[in-house]
């Protein structure tokens, strides 16, 4: 009824029959999260895509509306094409479960120019260049040069988990 993920009769190992009383026992497993296992991801780093998991926390009863949102938050990064629903590794003697995410990369950085002439500044044109997922760590960066006319360069960088909290800073 509220829905929490991989709890029940799991195995055959959950029931037992006393042999006096012929009472039959069934134990109900609630396995809680031991840990996220991430893959797919060549240049992501685990950490940045765990870390956007705060509906799963380790210790915890899951539920399955946690597990979307997870999943949820982490294509809402724009590093990946695909999340695919996790795939439950359960230890029934601990009562634990680890979750394994597999993900599929996307192209996260873009280059874009353009001209043209202009009869009062001549020729006028730009570079941009960005990248949204720096060195894997999630991190922004952008340069940009505009010529003709006016001159101007842009450079900027976000850290979107300064130090460790869902800050950012640029």
């Amino acid at each position: 009824e509220k829905g929490y993920a991989f709890c029940g009769i799991l195995s055959n190992e959950q029931f037992s029959i006393d042999p006096r009383s012929g009472t039959l026992k069934i134990r109900i497993l609630e396995p809680k999260l031991r840990k996220l296992i991430v893959t797919g991801n060549k240049k992501t780093r685990p950490k940045v895509i765990t870390r956007e998991m705060q509906s799963l926390k380790p210790g915890k009863l899951m539920k399955t509306e946690d597990i979307k949102r997870a999943m949820r938050d982490v294509h809402n990064l724009g590093y990946f094409e695909d999340v695919k629903p996790p795939a439950p590794k359960l230890d029934i003697k601990n009562q634990a479960i680890d979750l394994n995410f597999e993900v599929k990369e996307q192209k996260t950085g873009t280059a874009s120019f353009g001209g043209g002439y202009s009869s009062v500044n001549g020729f006028i044109g730009f570079f941009d260049v960005s990248e949204s997922n720096f060195r894997g760590r999630g991190q922004t960066v952008r340069a940009k040069y505009q010529f003709g006319g006016e001159q101007s360069f842009l450079f900027s960088f976000v850290e979107p988990w300064f130090r460790d909290k869902p800050v950012s800073l640029g």
